[in-house]
């Protein structure tokens, strides 16, 4: 059975990366959470997708020119405004301590996306891998990025940890090549799964998982399910759990 995997929490009702998006998303049933992660000034591990916090947020800049303190005096509502359950804390930014504290409390799985394409941060690796492994949270976690450099800097330190390589654009054989590299998930756009069922089969045969991004629309989320694929990213948790 497909695992639904609430893409930034359940952040089709409630605001992406933040703290109330994630609780929401294992009270309505989700399965696991993906989010990004991202460096501050003062080298703190923060929860954000974009490296810029216009977008989600009431303040602006780089994350990366802002410190922790600075950048918890603003709101991540993301537009969204009489929230179910907010509260002062549940929509500012999350430290990835943070979110493992709470995340330690429950039963799902977490795929952290390292957003290393605009800035290298080359300490990310080092420090997420340390926060994980000190709270014994290996096994539930898959650590995947866009760029495939950061997940060979993740097996350099620790080849037992699992890892995705993501993509937008199909790649050859990415059964083969997620192998080559020894990392154990593929992570592609759900369009690539459903056009290229071949795909799928390659890496069923050399037991690569398939976690697919970001099916929104009910047709789209069962004919994955009917693939089998691994894992389904979604915005949409709720109308996903109705179909599992």
């Amino acid at each position: 059975m497909s695992k639904i995997i609430a893409h930034r929490g359940y952040s089709g009702r409630f605001p992406e990366n933040t703290l109330l998006a994630f609780t929401k998303a294992v009270e309505y049933g989700a399965q696991g959470i993906e989010l990004d992660i991202q460096l501050t000034k003062d080298k703190e591990i923060v929860i954000c997708h974009d490296e810029k916090i216009d977008r989600t947020s009431n303040g602006q800049g780089f994350i990366a020119n802002l410190t922790l303190e600075e950048l918890k005096t603003y709101e991540f509502r993301n537009g969204m405004e009489d929230l179910e359950d907010e509260s002062t804390d549940n929509i500012k930014i999350p430290t990835l301590v943070e979110f493992l504290d709470w995340f330690q409390t429950t039963d799902i799985m977490v795929n952290i996306e390292l957003k290393t394409s605009y800035f290298a941060y080359d300490e990310m690796a080092g420090i997420t891998v340390d926060l994980v492994k000190e709270r014994g949270l290996e096994d539930r976690v898959i650590f995947s990025s866009f760029n495939h450099f950061s997940i060979q800097a993740i097996k350099e330190i620790d080849s037992n940890i699992a890892c995705g390589f993501l993509t937008v654009a199909n790649i050859l054989n990415p059964g083969q090549y997620c192998k080559k590299y020894g990392v154990e998930h593929y992570h592609p756009m759900f369009v690539s799964a459903l056009l290229n069922p071949e795909i799928v089969k390659e890496c069923k045969d050399l037991n690569v998982g398939i976690n697919a991004y970001t099916a929104n629309e009910r047709e789209h989320i069962q004919a994955l399910l009917d693939l089998g694929i691994e894992g389904i990213i979604t915005n949409e948790v709720e109308l996903a759990m109705t179909l599992v």
